[in-house]
């Protein structure tokens, strides 16, 4: 048995076989690609080794993967090398186990495969499936180490099983066909984007209290989002959210950036304890008619442009205002900036009733 030193990785005992031959080109870098892989294979072939040999040599070659992202396509080839009939068969399932960063963006492969290859997946920590069409249905129950998991443009995604228990921290769902979500163990999520999910109409947050980040915007079907456990929030996304009547926002006194746009329903959202608010967007809300914005001190930039029944808008005392977008406030007659003295710019236009602002 000859040892050798591969530059980033432990030493590796090379088998009996491969003493007789030189050794040009094998993979030492943490970031294998595809190529390398390839070469590797052919060397293992221009050996005229056994299959036994080939593996051997590519299980440890393949250290990298507890510290590197692996992709789906690397794996397949991995299969192809060591003969294996499935992601079942053991000494790929010695492989995958040790995997903490999978990447299968773009998979063409049906779900039963790609089920298969996250069922022997069982320490991943960072998984990214975006843009899976093949993708209906996802098991993640077993995977408790998962922190990161990126579905976002899985088109036909409808069911899904978080990790139980969870240690989740970013989760991304979005522009699925997701009607319903069960969070109740994800109690480690900070940030959370369903955003564009079109047919979700049920969601209930009561367990995401470390929540930083929230994203719904274009969730058209939701119509109730109690946020009262949410006292971490700083960023809230529901543009778009057409179904929403009122909103209270009391619990969110981190908050920094709210969207509220396009929320052609909203007539009433409780805003007063938003006191680290920087950003707030209320563009388009053809249903809100008094706005009382006196204990938003933090508040720098504000965007109300076309909520064409506005007639009441109380500014910020004392205020740090630099921004205000009023663009078709039709109904807004009269406005009092002479304790704004930190505005920058002021947009007007196309509200006829401050003419003479």
């Amino acid at each position: 048995m000859k040892v050798i030193a591969l530059q980033t990785n432990p030493w590796i005992a090379m088998p009996e076989v491969l003493q007789k031959k030189a050794l040009s080109s094998i993979p030492t870098s943490l970031q294998h690609s595809q190529a390398e892989l390839r070469n590797a294979k052919l060397t293992c072939r221009s050996f005229n080794a056994t299959l036994e040999t080939s593996c051997d040599l590519f299980l440890n070659i393949i250290g990298w993967c507890k510290v590197s992202a692996v992709t789906i396509e690397e794996l397949l080839l991995l299969k192809d090398i060591l003969g294996c009939a499935s992601f079942a068969d053991a000494r790929l399932a010695n492989v995958l186990q040790d995997i903490r960063h999978l990447n299968c963006s773009g998979s063409t492969l049906d779900q039963n495969s790609l089920q298969q290859i996250l069922n022997q997946c069982k320490n991943l920590e960072i998984l990214e499936m975006d843009s899976c069409d093949n993708l209906i249905g996802l098991d993640l129950s077993e995977m408790s180490q998962l922190r990161v998991l990126d579905l976002n443009m899985c088109l036909n995604l409808k069911d899904i099983d978080l990790p139980s228990p969870s240690h989740l921290e970013v989760l991304d769902l979005s522009f699925s066909e997701l009607m319903w979500v069960d969070l109740s163990a994800q109690e480690n999520l900070k940030n959370l984007n369903l955003s564009n999910c079109t047919k979700l109409f049920l969601l209930n947050l009561s367990n995401q209290r470390e929540l930083e980040i929230l994203d719904l915007d274009g969730c058209s079907a939701l119509f109730r989002l109690d946020l009262s456990n949410l006292t971490q929030l700083k960023v809230i996304d529901l543009n778009g959210c057409t179904g929403f009547i009122t909103l209270d926002f009391s619990s969110q006194t981190l908050l920094e950036k709210l969207d509220l746009g396009h929320c052609i329903r909203l007539r009433n959202p409780k805003l007063e304890n938003l006191c680290s608010l920087v950003e707030l967007k209320l563009h388009n809300c053809d249903r809100l008619r008094e706005l009382n914005l006196s204990n938003l001190g933090a508040l720098k930039d504000l965007i109300i442009s076309y909520c064409s029944t506005l007639d009441y808008l109380q500014f910020p005392v004392p205020s740090v205002l630099e921004k205000i977008d009023m663009r078709g406030c039709s109904a807004l007659s009269q406005i009092d900036l002479s304790l704004q003295g930190q505005l920058q710019s002021v947009d007007v236009r196309w509200s006829d009733a401050l003419e003479d602002f």
